[in-house]
C-alpha cells in the first residue's frame, strides 16, 4: 500500500500540481493515465471472482480485492486532495462502476460511502457545477454505507479482545446485526428474498453467504469462535431481534435506471451512466458496445458488470418484470448487442 500511496499519491500529485511548463503542458495525459488506471480495475476484478465452496480462491479474491482496493482509492483520491479538476461525465461512471464492485475504497472511511465521496468531489474537482445523479446512486449509497458499518463493527471487535479496549456498554456497533456476509473482505448483502445460507443462532452476529466464506472467518480467521463466545447473552438477543426485524421488512428499494421512453434520448449505462460515446471510444468492458436488455428493450449497459449489479441490486429485474408484456418473472437477463445483427450474450 505504501508503494502504490508513493506512486500515485506523490509523484502523480506532484506532477499535476507542479509550476513547471513541463507538467503543466502534460496535465491532460496523466489525467488520462489515472482514467485509464481506474476503468482497468473492474476487468481485474473479473479475474479474481468469488467463489462459493473453494476457500483458496476466496483468499485470492479477497487479497486482490485489497489491491484493487488500493490502486482505487489512491488513484481518486489524489484528484481529491490536490483538487484537480474532472470531467464528470469520464470519471464518474468509472468510480460508480468501482464502487459497485467495492474495490473503490476498502473500508468506505476515506469519505464515507458513495454519496460522500460525490459531494467531496463536487466540492474540490467539478467546478462546472453538480455531479448528475443516477436513479442506482441510492442504492449504491445504501450499500456502501451498510459495507462500512459493518466493517466497522468488525474492527471494533478485534479492538475489543485484542486489546480490551471496550467495556460492554462501549462501542455498541459491536452487537449490532448488519446484513453484509461476516467475512470481513465479502461484500455479498442478504435480503428477505435471498437469505444467508449460514447463520449462527447463538451470537446471530455471524452469517454467511457461502461455504467458503464460513471456513475462511471459522477456520482460518478463528474470527467467530472467538467473538462468538464473548457476547452477552443481553446483545445476543438484540442482534437477533435485529436481523428477524430486517429480514422481515427489508429494503424499500425498487427502483431502476434506464434511458426513458424518449427515442431520442442519450444512450447511457442504466447502472453507472457511462455514455454510449465514452464506451466506443475506450473499448469498453465488453467489447467496446452497449448492450441492450432484450427483454424490454428499454435500458442499456457498457458491461456485463453493470447488467449484473443492476439486476440483482438496482432495481431493474423488478421494473423489467413489470414492463415485459408477459408480466412473468425473468430468470436469465439477455444483453443484445447495439452494433451487431442476430447476436444475443445470455449473463
Amino acid at each position: 500500500r505504501y508503494k502504490i500511496n508513493f506512486i500515485l499519491h506523490h509523484t502523480v500529485g506532484a506532477m499535476l500540481t507542479s509550476p513547471d511548463h513541463k507538467w503543466k503542458d502534460r496535465r491532460d495525459d496523466l489525467l488520462q493515465l489515472c482514467f485509464q488506471t481506474l476503468q482497468l480495475l473492474p476487468r481485474l476484478a473479473e479475474s479474481v471472482p468469488h467463489h462459493k465452496s473453494d476457500v483458496r480462491q476466496v483468499i485470492i479474491h479477497f487479497e486482490g480485492k485489497e489491491f484493487l482496493s488500493a490502486v482505487a482509492c489512491e488513484t481518486w483520491d489524489t484528484l481529491y486532495d490536490y483538487g484537480i479538476p474532472i470531467d464528470p461525465d469520464i470519471f464518474i461512471p468509472v468510480l460508480r462502476r468501482c464502487a459497485m464492485l467495492d474495490i473503490l475504497d476498502k473500508d468506505w472511511n476515506m469519505l464515507g460511502g458513495w454519496e460522500d465521496i460525490l459531494k467531496g468531489l463536487e466540492a474540490k474537482c467539478c467546478p462546472s457545477g453538480p455531479i448528475l445523479r443516477l436513479p442506482c446512486d441510492a442504492v449504491l449509497h445504501e450499500q456502501t454505507t451498510i459495507l462500512r458499518n459493518a466493517r466497522n463493527s468488525m474492527q471494533c471487535k478485534f479492538f475489543s479482545v485484542r486489546f480490551m479496549r471496550y467495556t460492554e456498554d462501549q462501542a455498541p456497533q459491536r452487537w449490532r446485526y448488519f446484513p453484509k456476509c461476516s467475512a470481513p473482505a465479502c461484500s455479498n448483502i442478504e435480503y428477505p428474498n435471498k437469505l444467508h445460507p449460514y447463520r449462527c443462532r447463538k451470537c446471530w452476529y455471524f452469517h454467511y453467504c457461502s461455504k467458503s466464506c464460513m471456513e475462511y472467518c471459522d477456520e482460518i480467521m478463528g474470527l467467530h469462535p472467538k467473538f462468538c463466545k464473548d457476547t452477552p447473552t443481553s446483545k445476543a438477543q438484540l442482534c437477533q431481534k435485529e436481523t428477524e426485524t430486517y429480514l422481515t421488512h427489508g429494503s424499500s428499494w425498487n427502483g431502476s435506471g434506464g434511458n426513458g421512453d424518449g427515442e431520442n434520448a442519450p444512450i447511457v449505462c442504466a447502472a453507472c451512466g457511462c455514455s454510449e460515446e465514452v464506451v466506443t471510444s475506450a473499448g469498453g468492458a465488453d467489447g467496446g458496445n452497449m448492450k441492450r436488455c432484450s427483454k424490454c428493450q428499454k435500458v442499456y449497459y457498457c458491461s456485463r458488470q453493470c447488467q449484473e449489479w443492476d439486476w440483482r441490486h438496482g432495481g431493474h429485474k423488478q421494473a423489467c418484470t413489470v414492463a415485459s408484456s408477459n408480466g412473468k418473472d425473468a430468470v436469465t437477463m439477455v444483453l443484445t448487442d447495439t452494433t451487431s445483427n442476430g447476436t444475443s450474450e445470455t449473463a
